[in-house]
């Protein structure tokens, strides 16, 4: 499934900002989360903030984000990865939210960085897999472009 555009948590973005966050060089782990998770973008800043609404059971694990880069855009960069897949087939829990998380699956810590998170189904309720497959694909222009306007 390809999704909208990233929103990035406001720690995230400051570090990017700074340069202290130094793309593409992070590693960085995906997570789902269901339909109860209530983002704050300015609050959150750590895995402890968002795990207790991360799916369980089934198939389901955190994985690893690979391909991530940024590309020249036309006043800017775009963030890419490449398509971020759980297999196929697999059975996955109702997830309503994709959260990416600076550090390695498997190994994740309360003190993690939280990166940036999409809306799996921005109409409500929420996307599963039943013995199907499972990966979520940036949008064409990347997960999220960072610009400047022009100056006239």
């Amino acid at each position: 499934m390809n999704t909208g555009s990233m929103m990035l948590y406001a720690p995230a973005f400051e570090r990017l900002m700074t340069g202290a966050l130094k793309l593409p060089l992070v590693s960085l782990s995906a997570v789902l989360l269901d339909g109860r998770y209530e983002q704050d973008v300015h609050q959150h800043e750590r895995y402890s903030h968002i795990a207790p609404n991360e799916l369980s059971g089934g198939d389901y694990k955190p994985v690893g984000v690979t391909g991530v880069r940024v590309e020249p855009v036309s006043g800017g960069a775009a963030f890419y990865t490449d398509p971020i897949s759980w297999g196929d087939p697999v059975d996955l829990p109702p997830a309503r939210f994709l959260a990416l998380v600076q550090g390695w699956p498997g190994k994740l810590r309360a003190d993690d960085a939280l990166f940036g998170f999409v809306d799996l189904s921005p109409v409500g309720g929420a996307v599963e897999a039943q013995r199907g497959a499972f990966s979520v694909s940036p949008a064409t222009n990347g997960w999220f472009a960072l610009t400047a306007p022009s100056n006239p």
